[in-house]
């Protein structure tokens, strides 16, 4: 979840950098956000979590937005909440497996570790073939036991 603010930029622009490997490790990014984004260059998704916001409150981020904050940004929006900036891993069985968040939107996480934090990708299932069902895989014993021989 970011803000299109400059942080955010940051942010995006070096998990762009590592999509790559994110890819390679069978690994989506999607960077969502309470207001369209205007970021160029990023090849992933950014969504749009418009009002009413429904993605926020559902992942708990949801926070009184800060006065300073809005002032450092030259905001006018004293009164609205925003979606604390945070980060999660979700992985392909919807289990949160790595989160970071801070209210303090100078805090983010390091790309690095968040890619670390990507599961490795489930193994492809052998494939079977027409006897597999018959025998119920009784014969994969008897054949490392031929090899050993």
């Amino acid at each position: 979840f970011h803000h299109n603010s400059s942080l955010c930029r940051i942010q995006l622009d070096a998990l762009q950098r590592l999509l790559p490997k994110f890819q390679a490790k069978g690994a989506n990014l999607v960077a969502i956000s309470p207001k369209k984004s205007t970021e160029s260059g990023i090849q992933f998704p950014q969504l749009q979590d418009s009002l009413p916001q429904l993605v926020a409150p559902q992942f708990g981020i949801w926070h009184p937005s800060l006065p300073q904050w809005n002032q450092d940004h030259g905001e006018d929006q004293a009164k609205q909440e925003l979606p604390i900036p945070s980060t999660f891993v979700i992985d392909t069985n919807g289990t949160i497996v790595y989160s970071f968040l801070d209210v303090d939107p100078s805090q983010r996480p390091d790309p690095i570790k968040v890619l670390e934090a990507v599961p490795p990708p489930a193994p492809h299932p052998l494939k079977r073939g027409p006897f597999s069902r018959l025998f119920g895989g009784r014969l994969a014993p008897l054949a490392k036991r031929r090899r050993q021989n």
